[in-house]
Formats: structure tokens, sequence, C-alpha cells
């Protein structure tokens, strides 16, 4: 079957499609946002003020468990437990949602876990403010931490907005 492929043909294909990486071409992503097909969702200045999404994500990760806490606490809600378990278990402790009965193994990848979040923060939220019609914006964000940024600041703007409802 391989006797047909020249090793040359080959290794030229290779180094090639190599060039091109190393030349400075940009990946996929950059390349779908310089097409207009990600974009970065709209600043939604909060009570900070502060446009978080060159945060670290490990960062905006946890900013935005104490959100989701503060969000919680204010209004009863109850988190799911699929969204339960994509709690860091070092973050557990110090917030008053109880935790997930299930668990991801403490091998599972933090990366993923901050990705899924990042996807179904907005979800939880998108009842709340701004409605469903915003969802597409959450979904062609480019990169895990610019949704965890924007996410950010939408539940700060709702736990903003909760706050003074209360006060009054």
């Amino acid at each position: 079957l391989c006797s047909n492929i020249d090793p040359l043909e080959l290794l030229s294909a290779t180094t090639s499609s190599l060039a091109s990486f190393v030349s400075g071409e940009p990946n996929l992503e950059r390349s779908l946002q310089n097409g207009g097909i990600l974009r970065n969702p709209p600043f939604l200045p909060g009570p900070e003020l502060v446009n978080r999404r060159s945060t670290a994500v490990d960062i905006l990760e946890t900013l935005l468990w104490l959100a989701l806490d503060e969000f919680c606490t204010t209004t009863g809600f109850v988190l799911p437990d699929e969204v339960l378990c994509l709690l860091p278990p070092p973050l557990a402790p110090t917030l008053d949602m109880a935790p997930s009965p299930t668990s991801l193994s403490p091998h599972y990848p933090a990366t993923r876990r901050q990705s899924r979040l990042s996807y179904v923060a907005p979800a939880l939220l998108e009842n709340m403010d701004r409605g469903a019609a915003d969802r597409q914006q959450w979904l062609a964000a480019p990169g895990t931490r610019e949704r965890l940024g924007a996410v950010l600041e939408l539940c700060e703007k709702v736990n903003t907005s909760l706050q003074n409802f209360k006060e009054r």
C-alpha cells in the first residue's frame, strides 16, 4: 500500500506545510477571527468597569465562581450538578454552594474544565439580563479566556442589578 508514496515527495509536502506555519501564517482561531466568523463579545461595563479579557484564565475561573456564588446566594438558585462538578476542588470550601455529589477526576485537565465552564455559564445567566439573543456571541468567542471574561462581566452586572433591586 505504501510503496507508491515517494518519501522525498512526502518530506517536501511536510516541509512546505511546516514552513508556512513557521513563516507566520495565523492559526485557525486567528484566521476565523480575522474573517469575522469568531468575534469577541461586546464589553459589558459593570461595577468593576474593567475589561477582564486579558486576565489569566485561572483567575477568571476563580472570579467567575465567586460571582456565581454571589448570584446563587442572592437569588436562592441552586446550580445543577452538571455545573457544580466543574468547580475546582481547592475552591469548594470557600464558597457557600454545596459541592456536587459527582466530581471530575483529579486528572481531568483544568483547561478542559475551564472551557466547559465558559460555555455553560452564559446559559445559566441568559434569562437574567440580556436574553438568549446573545447566545451566538458566546459561541462565536475565539477562546476560553474571552468567554470567561465576558460571562464574568455579565455575571457582575447581573449581581449589581440584583443588589440594587434588593436595596430598594
